[in-house]
């Protein structure tokens, strides 16, 4: 179904609106909060029982704990990730997230994101709204009091700014999704647990180490030099490409086959040029019953003269056009030669693409 602007807005007003104005929540409840029974309003509620364990977990992160740490207090108390979690288990990254929630705080908040036309695309994506999430105070939903939530952002900004680079501008990943990373991210693989290998291995840009590893689901936790793998690989399918046995046959077709479709594209079209010239003589024929017709008029004089300066010049171009395509093909002699070329000038693309970058963002 096409998206409809006007339908989009009036919805999101609508429920912004009841949001304002009757507190109603329509965002799914998060870990510590359920769906609260109501014909009437469409609103969520505290779990009152896991307020002291939210509250240990605070404690914790204020104290230095891991993410991860806090993830396994939770999964060893029973504290489940939310109703509607993809997972049943907390991960560092779930731990992190909620404890940003202002509804932990008691301040509910909409509209943080806002859809953007990419033309591009032709899609709508959600991006950070510049004006910033509507906030509304309800200190019933509160597992947390103000200080212990500001002492908490303020502790995931600190640890944020060790790892922000060093780089001034637009991030260069904003809107890249993280399926999308260089060869070999997310296409090589752990040998022992199977897990996609991601880069960054040990906080070193050009290390590779395997995905379930960070996920404490793997004990191979070291990492590998991502540079290597994509060197060897593309030396071992080269070497593959040109030992097969036809591969020099198919490889000049291939190169006929292109240079024929540039010289076509490159030369003007014979039977374009001689449906142009049977429409100028048509042209001159009605020209010339005119003039037979009219006794001689010096206007219709002049066009005849256009008329046949104009065919001149379309029979010198037919002419021409038929003389590019009757030319042989400028193809090498020596495919060998050309071959060998070829594997130099990739070899240097790829030293060039596995070169150290400090400066160069990598996607995860």
């Amino acid at each position: 179904m096409a998206h409809n602007r006007n339908t989009s807005r009036r919805i999101k007003k609508k429920m912004m609106n009841r949001f304002k104005t009757k507190g109603e929540m329509f965002q799914q409840p998060i870990a510590g909060y359920r769906r609260k029974k109501s014909e009437e309003l469409c609103d969520v509620e505290r779990l009152d029982e896991w307020t002291p364990t939210i509250l240990q977990g605070a404690q914790m992160v204020l104290g230095m704990a891991t993410d991860i740490a806090v993830a396994e207090f939770f999964d060893s108390v029973g504290f489940k990730p939310g109703p509607f979690s993809d997972s049943l288990t907390w991960s560092g990254v779930a731990v992190h997230r909620l404890y940003s929630n202002t509804i932990l705080e008691g301040r509910p908040q909409r509209g943080a994101r806002t859809s953007e036309k990419k033309y591009e695309a032709g899609k709508r994506r959600p991006v950070k709204n510049p004006e910033g999430p509507t906030y509304i105070d309800r200190p019933d939903l509160a597992h947390l009091d103000h200080s212990t939530f500001e002492l908490l952002q303020a502790h995931f900004t600190t640890k944020a700014e060790r790892y922000r680079r060093a780089r001034a501008g637009e991030d260069c990943l904003t809107c890249v999704a993280r399926s999308k990373s260089r060869f070999p991210g997310h296409t090589a693989g752990c040998y022992y647990c199977g897990h996609a290998a991601v880069w960054g291995g040990n906080g070193q840009k050009n290390k590779m180490m395997c995905s379930g590893s960070r996920q404490h689901k793997c004990w191979c936790s070291f990492g590998v030099d991502g540079r290597r793998i994509t060197q060897a690989t593309v030396s071992m399918v080269i070497e593959h490409l040109a030992g097969l046995p036809a591969f020099e046959g198919q490889f000049k077709q291939m190169l006929e086959s292109a240079a024929d479709k540039s010289h076509r594209k490159n030369a003007e079209s014979p039977e374009h040029l001689q449906r142009e010239l049977t429409t100028l003589k048509q042209f001159q024929a009605n020209t010339t019953e005119a003039i037979a017709a009219t006794g001689g008029i010096e206007s219709l004089y002049e066009k005849l003269r256009q008329l046949e300066a104009d065919e001149k010049l379309l029979n010198a171009r037919l002419e021409q056009a038929r003389t590019v395509l009757k030319q042989p093909l400028d193809l090498p002699k020596n495919l060998q030669e050309m071959i060998s070329e070829i594997r130099r000038c990739l070899s240097d693309d790829i030293d060039s693409y596995l070169s150290p970058n400090p400066t160069a963002c990598d996607s995860q």
